[in-house]
């Protein structure tokens, strides 16, 4: 049901690191993978040995060998692994972002956590861990979330 077999380069001329591309697309390539990480993290769905395909022509990123993909948060609340999981794949995606793009990361951060229709509180709790790419403004909306979820 999960077995997948490409015959054929899925993309060409790729690369695994954002910095290996163009400059004008690394802001692109740091969108794209923000925006995978809080999809997946809405979707409770973490993964462990990210594996990105960098297009060097669009900055497109595609996620490869989802193998270790694993559904959590089926307990309430979260079971301890499941947070450690999900705390492991954060720290994963947001080692992809070059230091000189967290800016682009936390304002891609930002704008598709205001996105999202779902997001699980304990995901703001791993996220809110990650504050150092973080600007003001996405650590206030994550705090007020988290306020919000108290209340609720």
């Amino acid at each position: 049901r999960r077995a997948m077999i490409v015959m054929e380069p899925v993309l060409d001329d790729s690369f695994a690191s954002v910095s290996k591309i163009r400059t004008e697309l690394q802001p692109h390539a740091v969108r794209c993978i923000i925006r995978t990480m809080v999809q997946m993290l809405s979707a409770n769905v973490v993964t462990t040995d990210v594996q990105p395909l960098i297009s060097k022509t669009t900055g497109d990123v595609l996620f490869i060998d989802m193998t270790e993909a694993k559904e959590i948060g089926r307990g309430v609340p979260m079971p301890f692994l499941d947070l450690a999981l999900a705390s492991s794949f954060c720290v994963e995606m947001l080692t992809l972002v070059p230091d000189d793009l967290s800016d682009v990361a936390s304002e891609a951060l930002l704008r598709e956590l205001q996105s999202v229709e779902r997001f699980p509180v304990e995901m703001y709790e791993v996220i809110s861990s990650q504050t150092q790419f973080m600007t003001q403004e996405t650590i206030d909306f994550i705090d007020n979330q988290l306020k919000i979820s108290n209340f609720s």
